[in-house]
């Protein structure tokens, strides 16, 4: 029989109104912070997205457009153009125009505008009759077009020009027209959520492609929409509007292409926020009944207990032993059941003013990380664009150029030093993040990237061997990016890099060696063994010798080994030869 005037049954009832209050704000907070938070995700998705697809569409134009600059620059193009050797003009026409898998066509005009060949003919004959000549023609500097119709291709296209400089005259231009299709497959492959939507539009706000095929055929423009106006603005961000082609309500999360102009837009249908919510509605509903009922069951029976020391303090060393440290037992009694509660809260004081200074320390730690990777690498970046932007705009001799350039390498290289850094702690995070690479796609994949070495001759050579596997994670090209990054670095005039990839047997187990061999200034046999320690003066003095930490680092986590030998065995002067030992992936 329940004894209302007991202290146990008042405190139950007590215990379960206050239980059950609390659920009810905390769930009403709960409600409104479900819902907060999944548009915030669905807006920081969709900017994460748009600034992801900007930079890869970036990218392919910048691939596309360092081809079309060292045929420009290259001294026989200089010359036909001049010439008008219409026979020299066709080879490089042609050659261009299979050696960039994107071009529709190729063109070649003169100073006039006239275009002198092209590899598709049309009734166009000057490049001013195109729609986007007004636009572009007045910078000499390469630059991409919007998009337009191409009677020659019978299709929409964009244009990539670059101009014919001899020294500072204009000679002409190349120019080179792609079919929109391609950009639109592989953009499209880089988007695997099928409920988001992709809008390209190129700078004057016409629809590149679309999700949506009635706008991508006839390409309307779209800058009277919020997401386009500001994207023609330089703008950035996330919004909801009401899409009137669409017919619905859409969260969108928008970027800009760097430097050509053009902009994408990532949407998300807001029906499929309120289903999301809707589901995680029930969900919280159902959990807060559950929690009333266990709570209640709860308050009543802690209250039975609320006089056993014995079990009490049972339950507490079981709750301190996952870890909180926060939890204390009475210790008002004074014999051995007293002794031993103040005992063990005597113990847990300790521990947990421990705990609290290790925490404390892991944050301070992770914060100052946090700051140096992001804040000060902001503002290092920030830094160098104005530095990079005053040796482009300011003419100066090149001694005042040098009190410009070396504060920027020194940007540079503080900036490497910090991605370094942030590199090693990721490999430390990621460690149980293993999967399987292929190392000669890996390979291949950053010798393309150090294939054009602005201002250097560089060669590579690499026969491709296939099947080779090995398990890693993402920071694996870092290896290899450390290691020919360094060769060319530390070389002078043209270098030659040898790469090769073979499986041999190291102390009885299988590996894929990956050489790497230069003909630099090589490395004495006294500093051989030194070169992939990590020293605080080595920190110190910059980022030379972090670069070579991190890839021993790596390495050894993926079970491998690196060393480094003589290209010419004893004579250290003839360059180096890097060797990296991966294990062999068995299927």
């Amino acid at each position: 029989m329940i004894r209302m005037s007991s202290i146990r049954t008042r405190t139950a009832f007590i215990l379960i109104a206050i239980s059950i209050i609390s659920i009810l704000i905390l769930g009403s907070i709960w409600v409104k912070t479900s819902n907060d938070r999944l548009k915030n995700d669905i807006d920081v998705s969709n900017l994460q997205d748009s600034r992801y697809i900007a930079n890869y569409v970036h990218m392919y134009m910048e691939n596309i457009t360092s081809s079309v600059n060292v045929i420009a620059s290259d001294q026989n193009t200089i010359n036909a153009i001049k010439e008008g050797d219409i026979k020299s003009l066709s080879k490089i026409a042609w050659n261009l125009n299979g050696s960039i898998t994107q071009a529709n066509a190729v063109h070649i005009s003169d100073s006039s505008g006239s275009i002198i060949y092209t590899t598709r003919p049309s009734n166009i004959s000057k490049i001013s009759q195109y729609e986007w000549y007004d636009d572009t023609i007045p910078k000499n500097q390469s630059r991409i077009t919007g998009i337009y119709f191409s009677p020659g291709q019978q299709d929409y296209v964009f244009a990539i020009i670059s101009p014919v400089m001899d020294e500072r005259e204009y000679a002409g231009n190349i120019i080179v027209a792609v079919n929109i299709n391609d950009i639109e497959k592989n953009v499209k492959g880089q988007i695997i959520d099928p409920t988001k939507n992709i809008l390209l539009v190129d700078d004057r706000g016409n629809v590149v492609f679309c999700n949506n095929e009635t706008l991508t055929k006839k390409h309307e423009n779209r800058s009277a929409i919020l997401p386009v106006r500001d994207l023609l603005n330089g703008r950035e961000g996330s919004v909801e509007y009401f899409d009137e082609p669409e017919g619905q309500l859409l969260i969108a999360g928008y970027y800009p292409v760097p430097v050509i102009g053009w902009g994408v837009v990532i949407t998300t249908p807001a029906t499929l926020l309120y289903e999301q919510f809707l589901e995680q509605l029930k969900w919280i509903a159902g959990t807060l009944v559950f929690l009333t009922m266990i709570l209640s069951a709860f308050s009543y029976y802690v209250s039975k207990y609320l006089t056993d020391p014995v079990v009490r303090l049972s339950d507490t060393m079981k709750l301190t032993s996952s870890g909180d440290y926060s939890l204390r037992v009475e210790s008002s009694r004074k014999d051995e059941i007293g002794d031993l509660a103040r005992t063990f809260n005597s113990m847990m004081d300790e521990l947990e003013v421990k705990n609290e200074r290790l925490m404390m320390e892991k944050i301070r730690s992770e914060l100052y990380l946090d700051l140096m990777s992001h804040d000060i690498n902001n503002m290092n970046q920030s830094a160098i664009g104005y530095l990079e932007l005053a040796l482009h705009r300011l003419k100066l001799d090149e001694d005042t150029k040098t009190y410009i350039l070396k504060p920027l390498e020194s940007m540079r290289n503080s900036s490497k030093l910090i991605e370094n850094i942030r590199k090693l702690k990721q490999a430390e995070d990621d460690k149980a993040k293993r999967t399987v690479f292929d190392i000669n796609l890996m390979l291949k994949d950053v010798i393309a990237q150090f294939s054009h070495v602005q201002g250097r001759n560089v060669t590579i050579n690499y026969s491709p061997k296939e099947g080779c596997r090995t398990e890693a994670d993402e920071l694996l090209r870092d290896v290899f990016v450390n290691l020919i990054g360094n060769a060319i670095k530390h070389s002078e005039g043209p270098v030659t890099i040898d790469v090769d990839l073979s499986p041999v047997n190291f102390e009885n187990k299988e590996y894929y060696q990956v050489s790497i061999s230069d003909n630099g200034p090589g490395i004495p046999d006294d500093k051989k063994s030194r070169i992939f320690r990590l020293k605080p003066e080595r920190l110190r003095s910059g980022i030379r010798g972090l670069g070579l930490y991190l890839v021993k680092s790596l390495v050894s986590d993926y079970h491998g080994h690196v060393y480094v030998e003589d290209r010419v065995p004893g004579d250290s002067s003839k360059g180096s030869r890097f060797v990296v030992l991966l294990p062999r992936h068995q299927k």
